[in-house]
């Protein structure tokens, strides 16, 4: 018998601003150990700049975190991932695309807190994680 899963996805961008590669390692063995495995899946994106007026074009991927059941480990690691990839030492993004089960919202920094209440609401977790 198969089992219906939820799937969160966050799309990480595989440079920072000053076109750095970043590092995901120990995101990704944080997510193999607790949601049981991941998916990355390579893409690209594009967007119009105000600035120049030009067609900007970032090289990305998608992390799929697929479960049954949301719990506060799991949480955790989506927390991680959105925390890094807004610390300016790190990602330093403007904003992050997530998906819950394929329904797109943009987070923009100091609402990653707000991010994980509502997907701990979606998703019925009663633990609340520690966020930033």
């Amino acid at each position: 018998m198969f089992k219906l899963m939820n799937t969160v996805s966050i799309t990480l961008m595989n440079e920072d601003n000053n076109q750095k590669p970043l590092n995901y390692g120990a995101f990704l063995k944080q997510a193999a150990n607790e949601f049981g495995g991941y998916t990355l899946t390579n893409q690209e994106g594009g967007w119009l700049s105000d600035e120049i007026n030009e067609l900007m074009v970032d090289k990305s991927q998608k992390l799929d975190l697929s479960f049954e059941e949301l719990d506060s480990g799991k949480s955790q690691v989506i927390s991680n991932v959105a925390n890094f990839l807004f610390d300016k030492d790190f990602g330093g993004q403007e904003s992050i695309f997530v998906q819950l089960d394929g329904k797109p919202m943009l987070v923009f920094p100091g609402q990653v807190a707000e991010m994980m209440e509502f997907i701990e609401s979606h998703y019925n977790v009663e633990t609340k994680t520690t966020v930033k």
